[in-house]
């Protein structure tokens, strides 16, 4: 599915980006061995991945999410921390795309 959703995406023209958002029990449960490492591997062969994790690691859990059962929703710190790591992988990209729209 993934997959489909990239050549689609660079058939319409963009550049698809994959970000994975962890949860509060993928932090706790495999600190820094998420189960879900060996995807994301396979797709950064493919198209640009953001793993959400690496901007979490290091903060405390109560400083990023909201204080629910589940913790699947980051507070204003957590979104602080995920937005610029969103920008730094993301700015490059949107830059090539400007580049590429102003020379048409």
């Amino acid at each position: 599915l993934i997959l489909l959703f990239t050549a689609e995406a660079r058939q319409a023209g963009a550049e698809p980006v994959f970000v994975m958002f962890p949860q509060r029990v993928d932090i706790v449960c495999f600190g820094s061995h998420q189960p879900y490492e060996s995807l994301l591997e396979e797709l950064r062969e493919r198209l640009l991945v953001v793993d959400g994790a690496e901007a979490l690691r290091g903060t405390a859990l109560t400083a990023l999410y909201t204080d629910d059962r589940y913790g699947g929703h980051y507070n204003a710190t957590g979104n602080a921390l995920l937005a610029e790591l969103l920008a730094r992988y993301v700015r490059p990209v949107l830059r090539k795309e400007h580049v590429l729209h102003a020379a048409c």
